[in-house]
């Protein structure tokens, strides 16, 4: 699961390369699941792109490295 201070690889063309969640707009629950939508800020970037160091994005979980379980029982 992703939770708060958890760091991630980026994978859009907004230039961003490493990215860290400060906060999951998703009431009490800690762990952001897939299409939970997080507030993040942008460690490393790549050169000549839109985003800059410390900024603020807003971003949504596509994709992680465990198996997911569904409503209907399939992982």
């Amino acid at each position: 699961m992703v939770s708060v201070g958890t760091e991630l690889r980026c994978c859009d063309n907004s230039g961003a390369k490493v990215i860290k969640c400060i906060y999951i707009y998703r009431g009490v629950q800690t762990d952001a699941k897939l299409g939970d939508l997080m507030l993040v800020v942008v460690k490393t970037f790549k050169p000549k792109k839109k985003v800059k160091k410390r900024d603020l994005k807003k971003a949504v979980l596509i994709r992680k490295k465990g198996p997911t379980s569904r409503p209907n029982g399939l992982t």
